[in-house]
């Protein structure tokens, strides 16, 4: 069972190996679609203490942000919030990148040296690949996910043959088991015979060591 199979628990996975621990860090969250609200529980349930949730609708960015017990961002004010986030998940559905080097780069420096995490999971894409070229970025498209899953599940398979021989030991230790129950009456009265056999040599002893200190 090693090896995150979704996309989303493979985001989280990256960001543990980025991060550590993640119960002091701040996710932003562009778009409120499905896949971005998906990813989003799974750092939920890993401990982040903030998600900010901006989109081009601010009721559906607020109603997102009141189930995450998290915080709404307007869309237009999401450049002016990166500096304080860790991890960016981006999956909008716009045209073009909304997040570009010219976008990062102040964020960057405000940051002073502490890393940020950005996850495009959009298609077209959201994020310009020039911004995985900036100090302290690291920078995942959804392809570099799916790519981690398929590698994680492709390490499973090769693990098959190794479980099969676990499952057919107990198999034949269950069926030795199961064998032996036939003779549990037998036992059972062995075992009765031999406590009556050894209360009445115990009553016999003791009655010959009468009188002896304890």
């Amino acid at each position: 069972g090693r090896g995150a199979v979704s996309v989303s628990h493979v985001a989280v996975d990256l960001s543990r190996q980025i991060f550590g621990d993640l119960q002091r860090k701040t996710v932003l969250l562009l778009g409120a679609g499905e896949t971005a609200e998906l990813t989003a529980r799974v750092f939920r349930k890993f401990g982040v203490s903030l998600i900010m949730v901006a989109n081009r609708t601010y009721e559906r960015a607020e109603a997102l942000a009141t189930e995450l017990n998290g915080v709404a961002v307007r869309f237009d004010d999401f450049p002016d919030r990166l500096a304080a986030a860790d991890i960016v998940v981006s999956s909008t559905a716009a045209p073009h990148a909304v997040i570009t080097q010219d976008v990062v780069r102040p964020a960057e420096a405000r940051r002073r040296g502490r890393p940020i995490f950005l996850i495009d999971l959009a298609i077209p894409r959201d994020i310009e690949p020039e911004v995985g070229d900036l100090d302290n970025v690291f920078l995942y498209n959804l392809d570099d996910l799916q790519r981690l899953v398929k590698e994680n599940l492709d390490g499973r398979k090769l693990e098959m043959g190794a479980v099969y021989e676990v499952i057919e030991q107990d198999v034949q230790s269950f069926m030795k088991w199961l064998a032996s129950l036939q003779a549990v009456p037998v036992l059972t009265e062995l075992q009765r015979r031999f406590e009556s056999i050894r209360l009445e040599e115990l009553a016999r002893t003791q009655r010959r060591l009468e009188g002896l200190t304890p």
